[in-house]
């Protein structure tokens, strides 16, 4: 999967992604699962670029959506987009 940009800002296409990773485990059984960037969206509720952190309402959502649909950490592939990284001050967190 790519392009998630999960955020609470947008409901419509949160509620297609906490449908889709609940029907994956479910219904396909993947080995892996690719996650190809911009998995989260980083912008906030005015849509304006946050170059000097992560908004981590964002990632926890995204936290919050992948433990509850049954799908293993080994399983995961997480390959990090521009959204993802954007003006990060620690890799270390």
């Amino acid at each position: 999967m790519s392009d998630l940009h999960i955020s609470p800002i947008y409901n419509e296409s949160l509620q297609r992604v906490k449908d889709t990773f609940r029907y994956i485990p479910s219904q396909i059984h993947p080995s892996y699962l690719l996650l190809t960037g911009d998995i989260t969206d980083n912008l906030d509720e005015e849509s304006v670029w946050s170059p000097a952190y992560q908004h981590e309402a964002h990632f926890q959502l995204y936290r919050e959506i992948r433990e509850s649909s049954g799908i293993e950490s080994d399983q995961l592939i997480e390959i990090l987009g521009n959204h993802d990284t954007w003006g990060r001050k620690d890799f270390d967190r």
